[in-house]
């Protein structure tokens, strides 16, 4: 499988201070946090210096008045979604006064602690020059990365203590099946979930995984899923005769190029549907995000839609998040159709306009783009149809629960190319018919 390196083009707004800054390094000690005012406070407090003693910190240098910044927001805060329950507070920090940017959190249900920096003390003492700025401090209270918010999920893991290798989740993951604790086995399926590639080499794991390689031929690509789910059947309860055969048949039949992404979602949907109980606590705490992925992914029964349906802050959650679910959607089949496509329907003069994301990264050449940030992340080739697929399926679930509708799971798939289509053609009236 060939790979191409490749090189990330960022928009950034650049601030300038009269008096200039002390860049800080990796390694140095973190400046006191103190803020004149707060939204979202953690714990509900205002908090002190005391507030982030032996927490892994990600501070995030924004404003409502930088674009890029703003773009970048719902990346945020799905890092605090996926974190915070593992250690990371994160914090968005804005010279801005609490007036100025509350409502645009309250507009987009961000929930991440929010501080006022009006005297610009943090930014000086921070070293800001370029925004947004990503600083990430451990738990020693010492500066682990700076950078911005598309490159700190790797420093993240790395502050956390958590493994990050698909190789090695997927390993956990089979190891798994004996285990009698359905907590930490579900915790292992949904870390692979967070980390799975698109494009995971699938031989190569099997072969590492004790599977016999064997040459027969081209690999059949519809049989390596139900391969793969042999091998964790072989795992749960079978004999280590049966389990190896499972591996070698895995080692011999899979591809190298294989989505472990939407295997090990399929997977999570089918080991662990989503529950009453669990459903309803994650509205209680207002894991808004969480309970809308865990009904389009897991499986939902009538009844477990019904409880979402008729929770009303979910209904109001699912009213801010419309829209960007919406433009996301449309962004996607944009970059796939045009971006991906090399459609000349780029030289038109509103297409780059209408499109505005954040960054793009190239080949080594520069001749060709690999992927784009949309949404606050790099979507590239091999995971454009996936983002928009999701994209869709948020954008339908959104609407009817924003009316406190229960949606239509058992005809999803068809709702969702109706919607591709609704949106592709008057995109294809503007920017020139495409290939289906």
């Amino acid at each position: 499988m060939i790979r191409c390196a490749i090189t990330v083009v960022l928009t950034t707004a650049v601030l300038l201070t009269s008096a200039p800054a002390q860049k800080l390094k990796v390694g140095d000690a973190a400046p006191p946090i103190e803020c004149a005012g707060w939204v979202n406070a953690p714990d509900g407090k205002r908090p002190t210096p005391d507030t982030f003693r032996d927490r892994v910190v990600m501070l995030e240098f924004w404003g409502t008045w930088c674009g890029p910044c703003v773009r970048a927001m719902p990346h945020v805060q799905e890092l605090h979604d996926r974190y915070r329950d593992r250690g990371l507070l994160v914090v968005a920090i804005s010279y801005e006064d609490v007036a100025t940017y509350e409502p645009f959190l309250k507009k987009h249900a961000y929930t991440m602690a929010a501080g006022s920096d009006p005297s610009k003390k943090l930014v000086k003492a921070y070293g800001i020059k370029s925004w947004p700025t990503t600083v990430l401090i451990n738990k020693e209270g010492h500066v682990a990365h700076v950078g911005g918010p598309y490159d700190i999920e790797p420093a993240i893991e790395t502050a956390l203590g958590l493994e990050s290798s698909p190789s090695s989740l997927l390993t956990s993951w089979m190891k798994c099946q004996r285990n009698k604790n359905k907590k930490e086995r579900r915790q292992a399926l949904e870390r692979l979930v967070e980390k799975a590639p698109v494009d995971f080499d699938l031989r190569a794991w099997a072969v590492s995984a004790g599977g016999t390689k064997r040459d027969a031929g081209a690999p059949k690509l519809a049989t390596a899923s139900k391969l793969l789910d042999a091998c964790v059947k072989a795992s749960a309860r079978s004999s280590d005769r049966a389990r190896q055969a499972a591996f070698d048949a895995l080692a011999a039949g899979s591809p190298e190029s294989f989505d472990l992404r939407a295997w090990a979602r399929a997977a999570l949907g089918r080991a662990f549907p989503v529950t009453s109980k669990e459903l309803k606590a994650l509205l209680k705490e207002e894991r808004f995000d969480a309970a809308l992925d865990a009904l389009i992914e897991r499986h939902p029964k009538g009844s477990v839609i019904s409880i979402a349906a008729k929770d009303r802050r979910f209904s109001e959650w699912c009213g801010k998040k419309l829209d960007d679910a919406r433009k996301f959607a449309k962004k996607g089949l944009m970059i796939k159709h045009w971006v991906f496509a090399k459609h000349d329907g780029m030289n038109h003069k509103d297409f780059w306009r209408e499109l505005s994301v954040s960054g793009m990264s190239f080949s080594k050449d520069r001749k060709e783009i690999l992927g784009v940030i949309v949404g606050g992340k790099t979507v590239t080739r091999s995971e454009i149809d996936g983002f928009i697929e999701n994209q869709l399926a948020r954008s339908l679930l959104l609407t009817d629960l924003a009316k406190r509708k229960a949606p239509r799971m058992a005809g999803l798939a068809k709702q969702i190319d109706k919607e591709r289509e609704r949106i592709l053609k008057p995109l294809e009236r503007k920017y020139r018919k495409v290939p289906r």
